[in-house]
């Protein structure tokens, strides 16, 4: 007997490639590699027998019937998450929402430090950074990078970031005199995909007058640009909070003093007010500004 209705997996794949910008963007949002998202949405069509994107222009974009079809399936899908989450906002519960490299690094090694203060809280973590998640009651906050558009979310500034130039300490030996802003040229850049222009908005804010630096080879998370740096290809722009692993263990260290704003800032978002009142939710915000502002000063001492 043939099916009669679609993996979840692959409908699920189907509606964040709806609100994305991309493909990539999709399948990051739910932490997939981008080749397992794209055997999802071929799963999809294969089932419905009709393509749902239309894949001609330089981006992939919903055609006609893919539009109808997200019509069609949103109400009863959304119905669906809400029927499979009992527990959604009940007393007791607390789905904190982040991205992939900020909870490998910094939320998931600290959070131990809160589970202590409220033992009686159970934790889960959803690792996106898709907001409509949080919109949605997926998450009860989040933690995400911005500026960005935050539509009727309930938002706060977290920490305001600046970055400084690593390398490996393999690198900083081999390049002896070839280290600081005046050897920078000299070196192959590495940096993320995603904020753009993280690297020309570092040497502007620098002050760099030095000759052309060629363009960075760029990652798709910060764990892996990290990783990658500590291996010794390149030399990369240091944030607080998704660096503080390899600084600490000296796997990363300064390449050059100083230091310079990035635009980017981390925000702590709740779908409306009145969640951002949840005594959970209250009760996290008020440790992670804490845990913020001191990996903020831990960062600002490292020379």
């Amino acid at each position: 007997m043939k099916r009669q209705t679609p993996p979840l997996d692959a409908v699920e794949a189907f509606l964040q490639a709806a609100d994305a910008a991309s493909f990539r963007e999709a399948a990051d949002a739910l932490a997939i590699s981008a080749p397992a998202f794209s055997r999802r949405i071929q799963a999809l069509e294969h089932f419905l027998g009709t393509s749902l994107f239309d894949r001609s222009g330089p981006r992939v974009v919903l055609n006609a019937t893919g539009r109808e079809y997200l019509r069609a399936i949103a109400a009863p899908i959304d119905a669906i998450r809400k029927a499979s989450t009992p527990g959604a906002g009940r007393a007791g519960s607390l789905r904190i929402m982040a991205p992939h490299s900020f909870t490998i690094s910094w939320l998931a090694p600290h959070l131990p430090g809160f589970m202590a203060e409220a033992p009686d809280i159970r934790i889960e973590l959803v690792v996106s950074r898709d907001l409509a998640q949080l919109a949605r009651g997926d998450a009860d906050v989040a933690i995400v990078s911005g500026p960005r558009d935050w539509g009727p979310l309930a938002v706060e500034p977290l920490a305001e970031l600046a970055g400084m130039l690593v390398a490996s300490p393999s690198l900083l030996a081999e390049a002896g005199a070839s280290t600081g802003l005046a050897g920078l040229s000299r070196h192959q850049l590495l940096g993320v995909r995603w904020p753009h222009d993280l690297w020309r908005t570092w040497l502007a804010g620098a002050g760099y007058r030095g000759p052309a630096v060629g363009d960075p080879v760029c990652y798709d998370t910060a764990s892996l640009l990290y990783e990658a740096t500590a291996a010794g290809f390149g030399v990369a722009i240091a944030t607080p909070f998704l660096s503080e692993r390899l600084l600490d263990t000296a796997r990363l260290r300064l390449f050059a003093p100083e230091r310079a704003a990035l635009g980017v800032s981390y925000f702590l978002a709740c779908g409306d007010e009145r969640a951002q009142r949840r005594s959970e939710v209250a009760a996290f915000c008020k440790w992670v500004r804490a845990a913020a502002r001191s990996t903020l000063r831990d960062f600002e001492a490292i020379h």
